[in-house]
This record gives structure tokens, sequence and C-alpha cells, in this order.
């Protein structure tokens, strides 16, 4: 019996199978990419991090001195030095940027020869394949490398893959040599720099003993290996968060909407079952063995859902790991997926939640009768359904926001009830205006603002959904846009670093100008630290301060700095009072500021200098040019030079950390809920072309209009206007709500002195590629006749 069940009424079943396939494997694949990131992070620390007790980076001197000092040491068992320079490859084919390097030994398994040997004399080299092929060489051909005004010859003696390490340059294009070069400067370059030299000791005593004769020494920063890879790990897991944390909303979200589409689904399943039901009952069938009927016929569905679901989960995530391992840098990326139980539980939840959520609901809708009823579960389920929509709205502007605290609660409850008042506002709007423009139209499809039927709380639901999903995009886009263009987190500071040396207190006036005047230079940004009298014992630590000219800094960072008698702190600082007064030495006499404390998007303590006038120039920030990044092994030895020539024993210390601040790599998270809100809206859109058409009202009036002499064809380009005039309506006017939003959000997170950015093109190649697939839909659809598709079961 069950199986003819399911062999009659399959059509019915689509949509609720769509539902369901879309909420496990989305489910299914969030948890387990989660869990596959943890674990490549995890693994990628551990890579990274050199089995030595610690690491030593030096300012002063170069690598291989300080690398033969601590060989006379005779607590030292081992040193090893993993310095590089910046350097440029020439062969008989071309030249290139690259980075030259002294990586661990091969037994620790660093890298992975593609051919050939590791160099295994000073004369040798080995580089990537990226390298090799730009240049067109191969193992036993000569190429030299020049840099820091030397320039040597070497026979490469093996290829090996991608870097596993991060180079700030071209990383791809990359040599490994046998010794450390004298010039070479094993320096902190910053927290993902390599470099530096490893030291293991005979015994943990005694490597204990090294250490503290290093820092006796001084000019160098000293790092236990533990602390190495707890740097390393926690680096690499902030690039992790920017995905794992749109996984709640994705799970959430898509929980809301599929329960949703699955609830419509059912509504038409079990409208299309009345009739069948009273035959069934007048020809004596019990109506309790007509409910195990239908609860075996869902459970077999829901199975073959889940099992679809985790195939496709399975499939898309596999995928993923198979590009994010292909791709440059990915070797450090686990070869399987390994999705963990989790997945598989949190998947099968969440589909077992949603049957048992929305069957009982679509039973309700489809066995009250009279409007009263149906009235009230309007007006519970479609403000319910507008409330969500506004905190996913809030949700979806909030992640890339990436704030440490939230607003207080009436904070937050008051600007959710602010968009949903906006998505009452907008969708009734377009529900009016697509009224409007299908008025005319003979069909009888025109959705209500208050449902006067079944059909018309279907179809409410269902451009309500779509309505939503649009809103979320546009969201999304004009969150993620103002923010990009405005960098206001200023996590990339800068990508060189001069400041004074320990002892000199000041930059010369003369390296100043060498900075600003560098070719390399695209922006800078002087610096003067405030050396002020707070306790270090105080609560607040706002950690060092410096003062800058307000112009300069908006200039530098590209966004609005209001510096005017205020102290920025860096968001997450703790203890923030309202007010702070300090003393502070300037170039003559001691002096006292007082100003007022605000928590901001800064990369550290700034004061403006009309504030705290009377300090020198310490530390200056540069961005380079799109350029530099090309020319820098030319132009960065000279700049180095120059900076010495004013008092070579005051050269100041330069540090690096090179990568353009401009390029943002490609954000999974955020793809991510960008295909789930799409996916969103063509499912509701299916849901609003095909539910109806369950319904005895649908058909009659179908049935009429074939009666008055209207053809298939002409219906159905009716139909299909129809339903695309709405969807278009709801597309338009939940972009508009979503960058509303967007709006009110970034204003209430304090960042209304932003000029918001709108990407119209994005949205509205989103948007028409939505339509164009509800249109493709909708097309398809009109084609079936109305009886046909119903299996007759009406």
């Amino acid at each position: 019996m069950l199986r003819e069940q399911l062999q009659f009424h399959w059509r019915s079943h689509i949509l609720p199978v769509l539902a369901m396939v879309f909420l496990f494997s989305l489910t299914f694949s969030s948890v387990a990419m989660v869990s596959y990131g943890e674990r490549a992070v995890a693994l990628s620390a551990r890579m990274s991090t050199p089995p030595s007790d610690f690491l030593v980076y030096i300012e002063v001197g170069t690598a291989a001195e300080m690398a033969t000092a601590l060989a006379r040491n005779p607590n030292v068992d081992r040193v090893h030095v993993d310095a590089w320079r910046a350097s440029e490859a020439i062969s008989a084919t071309g030249n290139v940027s690259m980075v030259l390097r002294n990586l661990p030994p091969e037994d620790l398994g660093t890298q992975e020869l593609v051919r050939g040997e590791y160099p295994a004399d000073p004369g040798h080299i080995a580089v990537t394949h990226q390298l090799a092929n730009s240049l067109n060489v191969d193992v036993g051909s000569y190429i030299t490398i020049t840099g820091d005004l030397v320039a040597e010859r070497y026979l490469i003696s093996g290829i090996y893959a991608h870097s596993l390490f991060d180079n700030h340059l071209e990383s791809a294009f990359e040599g490994l040599v046998f010794d450390a070069h004298p010039q070479y400067v094993a320096a902190y370059v910053d927290d993902s720099g390599q470099g530096g030299i490893e030291v293991t000791g005979t015994s943990a005593v005694n490597a204990q003993e090294v250490m503290d004769d290093i820092l006796h020494l001084g000019n160098s920063v000293v790092i236990r290996s533990g602390e190495r890879f707890d740097l390393i790990y926690d680096r690499q897991a902030r690039a992790l968060s920017a995905i794992s944390v749109t996984v709640p909303w994705l799970i959430v979200t898509g929980f809301f909407v599929g329960t949703t589409v699955l609830f419509l689904g059912f509504v038409a399943t079990q409208q299309r079952r009345l009739a069948e039901v009273r035959n069934l009952v007048s020809l004596g069938i019990k109506r309790r063995t007509l409910a195990y009927m239908h609860l075996a016929e869902i459970g077999v569905v829901s199975a073959l859902s889940g099992v679809i679901g985790l195939a496709l989960g399975l499939g898309i995530s596999q995928v993923a790991v198979t590009v994010l391992s292909a791709v440059p840098g990915g070797t450090f990326m686990p070869p399987t997926l390994g999705a963990p139980v989790s997945a598989y539980v949190l998947g099968t939840l969440a589909l077992t939640a949603s049957v048992f959520i929305a069957a009982p609901l679509a039973a309700v809708v489809t066995g009250t009768t009279g409007q009263y009823h149906r009235r009230r579960f309007t007006i519970l389920l479609v403000p319910l359904s507008v409330v969500l929509g506004a905190l996913a709205l809030y949700s979806t502007a909030l992640i890339p926001l990436a704030l440490p605290t939230l607003p207080p609660l009436p904070k937050q409850v008051g600007i959710v009830a602010l968009i949903s008042l906006l998505i009452v506002t907008g969708f009734t709007l377009g529900v009016v205006l697509a009224g409007a423009v299908t008025s005319r139209m003979t069909l009888g499809a025109r959705t209500h603002l208050i449902p006067r039927s079944r059909v018309g709380l279907v179809r409410l639901l269902a451009l309500l959904i779509m309505f939503l999903s649009a809103g979320v995009l546009a969201t999304l886009h004009t969150t993620v846009d103002t923010l990009a263009h405005e960098d206001v987190s200023f996590e990339d500071r800068f990508d060189v670093s001069v400041r004074s040396r320990l002892g000199t207190f000041k930059l010369t006036d003369y390296q100043v100008g060498v900075v600003q005047e560098w070719d390399s230079a695209d922006r800078t940004l002087p610096l003067r630290l405030v050396d002020t009298d707070l306790p270090a014992d105080a609560a607040f630590q706002p950690g060092p301060i410096y003062a800058v000219d307000q112009a300069e800094a908006e200039r530098y960072f590209g966004a609005p700095v209001d510096l005017d008698s205020r102290l920025l702190v860096p968001t997450g600082t703790t203890d923030i009072p309202a007010t702070v007064s300090f003393q502070y030495h300037d170039s003559d006499t001691l002096q006292v500021a007082e100003l007022s404390v605000v928590e901001a998007h800064v990369p550290v303590a700034l004061v403006s200098m009309t504030d705290v006038p009377g300090l020198e120039i310490d530390e200056i920030w540069v961005r380079l040019a799109p350029s530099a990044f090309t020319t820098l092994s030319q132009t960065y030895p000279d700049f180095e030079d120059q900076l010495g020539k004013d008092a070579p024993y005051i050269r100041p210390v330069i540090t690096l950390s090179l990568g353009d601040h401009k390029h943002q790599p490609l954000n999974i998270g955020l793809l991510a809920m960008v295909v789930q809100s799409s996916i969103c809206a063509v499912l509701s859109f299916v849901a609003f072309v095909r539910v109806p058409r369950a319904f005895a009202r649908h058909e009659f009036e179908d049935r009429t209009l074939r009666a008055i002499g209207l053809g298939s064809r002409r219906r159905q380009t009716r139909r299909l206007f129809d339903v695309s005039v709405s969807g278009f309506a709801m597309l338009i006017g939940g972009s508009i709500i979503g960058i509303a939003a967007s709006w009110l959000i970034l204003s209430d997170a304090g960042l209304m002195n932003l000029p918001l950015r709108i990407p119209w093109a994005v949205i509205g190649a989103n948007a028409g590629i939505m339509m164009l697939a509800c249109m493709t839909f909708g097309a398809i659809s009109a084609r079936a006749d109305v009886a046909h598709a119903t299996n007759g079961a009406s």
C-alpha cells in the first residue's frame, strides 16, 4: 500500500523533498566544514612550529653572527637559522621578484620535493615549481639571485611544492639555500612572520640557561616553542573565525526558511489528499489507519530526503576540501573531510525537528474551517515571520562588523523593532504595487495583506520569504562593501614600519624625509609616542599612546578619525573611564593632558597632536604603492642604506609586514550566506507558484477562465506574468529594505560617519540571477496542466 501511495503522489512531495534536502545538507556541511577548518588550523600550526626549545629574533647584527655566538655556548645542542631576504631571480628567459630562505632541514618535513634533491652545498638552491615555471628552468639549470647589492649564481638541485610558510611577498616565488647568507637578518617581522634562529638545548635545564644567556646579550626577542605554536594557531584561527562566525547564522536562518517552505509543501500535499481521505473514510477505513498511512509516507519521504541531503552535503564539502587543498598555500590542508559525528547528528535533528514542526502546522491549516480560525493562525504566524526576518537582517549586518561587544539589550530590541517596521512597510508597499499591476488580470490570484483563504496565506508567506531573502542579500553586500572600502577595522596597519632604536629616542628630520620620499611609499603616518605616567597596575591600560596629525591619520587609514579632545583606544580595551588625565614629557617640560576616552576601531591608542603638542616623531608607518610589491627587491636595499647615511650609529629599526592591504581573500562564510539567501528566495518562489494549485479555489478559477474562452497559452502567459511581477516586486522591495537596514545597523554601531557604499551592480546581479531562475521555473511550471500537476488527486 505504501508503495502505491508514493507512486501515485510522488509529484506532490517534490517541494517538501527539496526543502528537507536543503536543510539537511546545509546543516551537515556547515558543521563538517568548521570541524575540518579546526583540524587544518591545528595541523598547520603544528607543522609551522619547529621542534626546538625556542626561537630568537634579532634586530641588530646578522643571523650568521648571532648563530655563531649561540653555537659557542656549551649548553646548546643545535642551532638553525630560518632567515629570509627579498631578492630577484634571473635566468636566460626572464626575471622575477622572489624570497630567498634558509628553512629547517629536510627531516622536519616542511617541504615536499617535486623532483631533484635538497641543496647539499652553498652553491645549490631548491626553488618552488611556480618559480621554475616562470623562469623556464629545471633541475640542473643555473639562476642568478640578486639583492642587497650582491649577485650569486646557484645550481638548481631540486624543485619543491608551494612553500608552507607565509613569506609576505609573492610566496609562490621562493628559493631554499643551504646556509645562511652573512647579510641575512633573522628579524621579528610581525605575528605572522617567519625568520628567527631555532635553538635547542642539551637538556630542559640547559635550554633555560641558554635563554637567560641570550636575554643578557640584548637586542633580541626570545619566544618559546609553545608560545610560537599558540601565536601561529591564534593567527590562523582568526582566518577560520571569518567562516565559523557565519555558521550559526546559516543553520538558524536555514532552519527557519527550510521549515517554512516545508510547511507550505505539506499544506499543498495535505490539501490534495482531502478528497482522497473522504473517499477512503466512506469506504470504511478508519481515520487512525489513515493517519498511520500518512505518517509512514512522511517517514519514508523524510528518510529519503535525509539520504539525498547527506550525499549532497558530503559532495559539496568534499569539493570544497579539494579546492582548498589545491589553492596556493593549501598543502597544509588535510586531504579528507573527516566529518564528525556531530555533523550527522545535527543534520538528522534539524530534519526531524523541521518535520515535527511543519507537519502538525500544515494539518492545523488544512484542517481548520472558517475564516476566524485562519485569521487567528495568520495573526500568530505572519508577525512571527516578520520579527524573525528582522533578526536575520540584524545578525547578517553584525557578522562583517565583528564587534567585540554588542550594544545594550534595549538598544538591540529597539533596532530590531525598527527593522521590523521597515519590513512591514516595504512588504505592504510591494504587495500593493504588485497587486495594482496585476489588478486587470482575470486570473484571480491577487495576494491580500490579510489572507482571505488558505491560498492567500500560502502566497503571503512565500512572498515574505522571498522579500526577506532579498533583504538579507542587500544588507550583506552593503555592509561588507562599506566596511571594506573604508577599512574601519585598520587590521593591516602598515606594510613597513620605521622606528627609532632604543637609546636614540627620536627619528632625525633627515630620516623622516627619506621615509616620506621613498619611491615605494604610497602613504605614511608619522607617530609620536606619548611617554605618560599611567601606572602599570591601573585597571585602565590602553597600551602605547601615539600622537598623530588628524589629517594625516585620515589620509593614511582612508577613513574618518575623530581625535578632537579625545583619546581613542582600541576596541576590546577594558575598564575604560569617561575621561583620563595624564602627564607626559614634551621636548622641554612636563605637561598635563585631560581627554575624554572613546573606544574605536583603531590599531593603537591615538590622540591628536593639538592636544599633546611638542612631541617629536619616533615611528612612521608606511603603506606601499601597489607597484612596490614587484619592485621591492630593487628599492628596499637603497632605502635601507639611505636611512643610515645621516648617522649610521643611530640607524632606525625597519619592520616589514608585507601584504597588499587592499586585497581581500575570498570569504567562504560570506559566500555561503549569499548562496543560501539565493536558494531561499528561489524555494519561496517555487512554493508561490506550485502550492496554490493544490487548492480547489485555484482549480475553480482556472476552469472558469477556460469556460469564458481563454486558451491554454493565454492562461499560462497571464499566470507567468502575475507571478513574475510579484516576484520582481519582492526582490526590488527587499533589496531597498536591506540597504536601509544596513544603514541603521551601521549607525547603531557608531559608524554613521562612514559614507554608505551601495554596490548596486552586485546587488542587481544577484537579484537578476534569482529572478531569471524564478522566471525559468515559472515558465516550465506554467506549461503543466493543473489536473496533471495534482495527479488527479483533487
